[in-house]
């Protein structure tokens, strides 16, 4: 389920005091107001911390992502570019798969530099051994839990990539948006106590979800339980460096620290 980071760090994460972002649930694209909104307050937070080493998307990038052998959806120019920027000047980019957008191929590694995990990621950061995951599947019962598997499978992804891009990216943003609906505060309980009971085992001294949509930061006997939100909900995120665990709100202002924590 967590897979350990093997490849090499650029060389400028070699200090002792990496500033390490944690965002999630961005879902980009959506048909709705306020995405546009959404893309420049996100490429002002990036220029924002020009500073930072490493920067973790926690799945859920893209509203909908169904990437063709020669088209990738029509998204942003703003937003990739960004990104791309950001990689271009040595930073780490790590994007995980989310329960929408889990149709990567090699987009975000060939144009944009970034690293891709379709499930969890674990890495020591700061000392920490953390584990990051989008969240899906781990806890909830009922059918999505049975039938990530073979959502994710090679096959049914590329019999769905048959479809004409317009009606398969279309349909998809459509099951996305009907999708986005289910978030309550009861998968984001489940979360958190399975989180506590990884870490009181010992599997972790910290681990960063998504998928709920609710921002949270805990600093628990056991470890550190840390969830950025959904970025175009709240423009919450998570930050860790020398001094801790930050949860923090993007503002016109800046950033506000939401909660701190060693």
């Amino acid at each position: 389920m967590f897979h350990r980071a093997r490849l090499p760090r650029p060389p400028h994460l070699i200090r002792a005091s990496p500033l390490v972002l944690f965002v999630s649930d961005l879902h980009l694209g959506r048909p709705e107001a306020g995405d546009a909104a959404d893309v420049r307050a996100f490429t002002r937070w990036l220029e924002a911390h020009a500073d930072a080493d490493a920067l973790f998307i926690v799945g859920d990038l893209f509203d909908a992502w169904i990437e063709y052998c020669h088209v990738v959806p029509r998204t942003s120019v703003r937003l990739l570019g960004a990104l791309a920027a950001w990689t271009d000047a040595g930073r780490r980019l790590v994007v995980h798969a989310g329960n929408h957008d889990p149709w990567h191929r090699s987009f975000l590694h060939d144009e944009l530099g970034a690293e891709y995990y379709p499930d969890g990621l674990d890495e020591t950061l700061e000392g920490q051994r953390v584990l990051v995951h989008h969240g899906d599947g781990l806890v909830q019962a009922g059918i999505y839990r049975r039938i990530r598997p073979i959502l994710r499978h090679p096959l049914p992804v590329s019999l769905y990539r048959l479809l004409p891009v317009d009606i398969g990216v279309g349909l998809a943003r459509r099951v996305s948006a009907r999708m986005r609906r289910r978030h309550n505060v009861a998968a984001a309980a489940a979360m958190r106590a399975w989180a506590q009971g990884q870490l009181a085992a010992g599997r972790a001294d910290a681990i960063v979800f998504g998928h709920t949509h609710v921002p949270e930061l805990h600093l628990w006997p056991q470890g550190v339980y840390a969830n950025p939100g959904a970025w175009y909900e709240t423009r919450t995120f998570v930050r860790l460096d020398a001094d801790g665990w930050t949860l923090a709100r993007w503002t016109e202002q800046g950033a506000q620290v939401v909660k701190r924590g060693e």
